[in-house]
């Protein structure tokens, strides 16, 4: 079997359809990624957490800015042995915080790294949900393929029973020969009805990741070989692991939590340092509007906390609590991180060698089938020597279209493990 004619068995023609013509949209790849990108719940939460984050960031320059406020009030009062009186007024009041132990600069400092944080989760949560998609639209064309493989078996299977028939009614065979292929038969009948059904399985399991909130039969275009286009894997022998895991999101998060404990630390001191503000107010009152008298202030303060029951101190010691176990979950992230690039990586390149080994089984098990079902019909072989290679067959087809699922889905896993 050449390379033409396992492509001629990949390429299925028109895909198997679940429902009446008409009724299922057929989906290309490029309109899943779409459709999830518009409506999967979890990229949608991570993109409204970033725009938080974004928003909490921006929060923090407030420190830097005066604050403005206004006032007005209108009062009386009276008794029984005086007039009423009445009483106004109204005026402005600003203040600026010019020095406060730097906790406004680590508090941007840290604002930042957190909206970084947060990005990369982004990065993260849209790399699983590709992953997702990717494994779930690659298992719907292999279910589609697979329906489609199993009527060609089903086909074969059909034929061999005729076969076996006529030889046992001629006298040239026995009957647990012709019973074996009728049960053959049956099994065909039924791991088609399987397939089908998995069919539909695959399809919800897509609608899941789409997002969406009715769940409908879905076709996608394509077929498995277009999938399995393996690039630079001679390149990828050579990755070094340690030095590709400190791009991937897990790792940059832990190492950003390390710096922020120190920020938190470094802001915890400013507890220690005196506060300098400034102030200023502009105000009217009088016992009318048009009369009201006009009043204003300036001023500095300048405070400094003595004592404030031992909480700055027990501050400082609780950052250092959480500087030593940021550290430690950098570390242990890490290396967690190159045992599972290594193990993605290893998984990742055996399964593309493993389809080269399934297709030279498929064409040996082709040619021997070819050349043993002649014989076993001329009566130059036995049963049980055409009943093997014909099994050997069938079962490479399978292996085939399992082994290239497999490898493109592990494509997928690597992919996401480095955070693409």
């Amino acid at each position: 079997m050449n390379k033409k004619s396992i492509s001629k068995f990949m390429v299925f023609g028109l895909i198997f359809s679940l429902t009446t013509a008409g009724h299922a949209k057929e989906y290309t790849w490029q309109e899943l990624l779409d459709e999830a990108n518009q409506h999967n719940p979890e990229l949608l939460k991570a993109r409204e957490s970033f725009k938080k984050y974004n928003l909490l960031y921006k929060k923090t320059y407030s420190g830097y800015l005066p604050s403005l406020s206004a006032s007005a009030s209108a009062s009386q009062s009276g008794s029984d042995s005086s007039d009423i009186s009445k009483g106004y007024s109204y005026g402005l009041r600003g203040s600026l915080s010019v020095f406060s132990g730097f906790s406004d600069y680590y508090n941007v400092k840290s604002g930042s790294l957190d909206l970084r944080k947060s990005e990369l989760s982004l990065q993260r949560a849209m790399s699983d949900i590709v992953y997702s998609l990717k494994v779930s639209y690659i298992s719907l064309l292999w279910a589609q393929e697979s329906v489609k493989l199993s009527q060609q078996i089903l086909e074969r299977r059909k034929n061999n029973y005729e076969m076996v028939r006529l030889k046992y009614e001629a006298g040239r065979e026995d009957k647990g020969s012709l019973l074996r292929v009728e049960a053959d038969k049956l099994q065909a009948e039924y791991d088609l009805k399987r397939a089908q059904r998995e069919l539909k399985t695959a399809s919800y399991e897509l609608c899941e990741v789409l997002g969406k909130d009715k769940y409908e039969v879905i076709e996608i275009s394509g077929n498995l070989s277009e999938n399995a286009d393996f690039q630079n894997m001679e390149n990828l022998e050579n990755t070094e692991i340690e030095k590709l895991a400190e791009n991937v999101p897990e790792y940059l998060i832990a190492k950003y939590d390390v710096t922020l404990s120190r920020y938190g630390k470094k802001s915890a001191w400013s507890s220690f340092y005196p506060s300098l503000s400034l102030s200023s107010s502009l105000s009217n009152s009088g016992d009318q509007w048009e009369s009201a008298s006009k009043s204003w202030s300036a001023g500095v303060s300048l405070s400094y906390s003595l004592f404030s029951g031992g909480n700055d101190y027990y501050n400082l010691k609780i950052q250092d609590s959480n500087i030593i176990v940021a550290r430690e979950n950098f570390r242990k992230t890490s290396n967690s991180l190159v045992k599972q690039l290594q193990e993605g990586l290893n998984s990742y390149l055996d399964s593309v060698e493993n389809i080269k080994i399934r297709e030279k089984y498929l064409q040996a098990s082709q040619e021997q089938s070819d050349v043993t079902t002649a014989k076993y019909i001329n009566g130059l072989t036995t049963y049980y020597d055409w009943y093997s290679v014909e099994n050997n067959y069938i079962s490479s087809q399978k292996s085939y279209i399992s082994a290239i699922r497999e490898a493109v889905q592990s494509e997928a896993r690597w992919q996401n493990l480095i955070g693409k």
